[in-house]
């Protein structure tokens, strides 16, 4: 037999054993089993889990497949909640998600699994059922961020006053802790004129504990003051009316100013619930620029409740008496080297809590300047109501 004809054997021969062993691995796989996964286990709020999260071995399986859960505690379904999300990534409502009742371009529907428990699963094709267990945990501590806090001595403060965030994988309210350096809850605060630091956690339902936050207190001495009432404000207007020009104080919305001001109310004193809501409000914007917290101050605040009260009579910031605003703090005594000043008025509910005139503030690119100018450091708080309309007064001091 010639070389070339040997050469030719050889090679059929190695051809026919690759082709059957290429059959027999073909027919391995045919009769490959499919097989489940004995336990699966999940974070809540992760992802649904789909056939490919059970399966252990891919193999023959039917294509109407049908996955169902059952609580071996309750036998309730699986929980889920359906939350949606941008091109970004971003969670986001139902509202910014859909139009004309279909999910906009780029935009996601995911079913997230909410609350813990062992859930028996059962997966069905046209001919077996398989079995799975599906267990759902929750072992990730919250993530807390706190912020720092300005109280007046007597004040009572709660953990919850120095958190500014709480995010939780199970998506539940945080709860929150008072502990000492070494994360040992305590009862209760000891709490000391000046600054001290406070250190505060949160947890979740499940007892899962954040790291531990630290945060400063600064309580100021209270001080005995003397508030601005409807009397001193009345005696004010009236000592005043000779140097207000006439044409200003003759008739405003049908009422006559004559000896005194009738049906008016001053809501805003030193120290007042009213005060401390503004404060928070403007000092929050601050934060988020990065600035620090102001002060109030009981000058300014009794400068600013004039002020709310003169702008019954002229809204402007040029004062009735046609002086321009700023030589109101002369009248109490107040120095600086930089003053600005916030008015606005509302009548019925508009503007009647500190939240709504903050918010009007904060939407007026000049108001929300000044609240968030580096220049300043104190501020006093006027709110005056006379006829159904409510006056605000903000004045900011360096």
């Amino acid at each position: 037999m010639k070389w070339f004809e040997k050469m030719i054997l050889v090679m059929g021969m190695l051809i026919g054993i690759i082709t059957s062993n290429f059959y027999n691995d073909k027919e391995v796989a045919k009769k490959e089993e499919f097989k489940v996964k004995e336990k699966v286990i999940l974070e809540t709020g992760s992802k649904k889990p789909s056939l490919e999260d059970f399966t252990e071995t891919w193999g023959e399986i039917g294509t109407n497949i049908e996955i169902s859960y059952q609580n071996q505690n309750d036998n309730n379904e699986l929980q889920v909640l359906i939350i949606y999300k941008n091109i970004n990534g971003e969670e986001v409502s139902y509202e910014d998600a859909i139009q004309d009742d279909i999910l906009k371009e780029g935009y996601q529907q995911e079913n997230i699994l909410i609350g813990t428990g062992v859930y028996t699963v059962s997966i069905k094709d046209e001919i077996k059922e398989y079995k799975s267990l599906l267990v759902i945990e929750d072992t990730i501590a919250p993530l807390l961020e706190g912020r720092d806090v300005i109280i007046e001595e007597g004040e009572v403060i709660t953990p919850n006053l120095f958190v500014s965030s709480c995010t939780d994988n199970s998506r539940e309210e945080c709860k929150y802790y008072f502990v000492d350096k070494e994360g040992k809850e305590i009862e209760k605060m000891d709490v000391n004129i000046g600054e001290q630091e406070i250190y505060i956690i949160a947890k979740d339902s499940s007892s899962n504990q954040s790291e531990i936050v630290t945060v400063k207190l600064n309580v100021n001495k209270k001080e005995i003051v003397s508030e601005i009432n409807n009397e001193m404000i009345n005696n004010t207007l009236s000592s005043k009316q000779n140097e207000y020009s006439q044409n200003k104080i003759n008739q405003k919305e049908g009422f006559y100013y004559n000896d005194k001001v009738e049906d008016f109310k001053v809501v805003s004193f030193y120290g007042s619930e009213t005060d401390r809501e503004m404060l928070e409000y403007i000092n929050s914007y601050r934060r988020k620029v990065g600035l620090g917290n102001l002060q109030l101050s009981e000058n300014l605040n009794k400068a600013a409740t004039l002020r709310a009260a003169e702008l019954a009579l002229s809204f402007s910031h040029t004062r009735p008496n046609g002086l321009s605003w700023p030589s109101v703090l002369s009248e109490f005594s107040i120095s600086y080297s930089f003053a600005a000043e916030n008015v606005s008025y509302g009548y019925g509910t508009s503007l009647d809590s500190a939240e709504k005139a903050a918010k009007a503030f904060r939407n007026s690119e000049g108001h929300y300047q000044n609240m968030i100018s580096s220049s300043i450091n104190y501020m006093g708080v006027g709110k005056y109501i006379q006829n159904g309309s409510t006056y605000w007064a903000i004045i900011f001091t360096s």
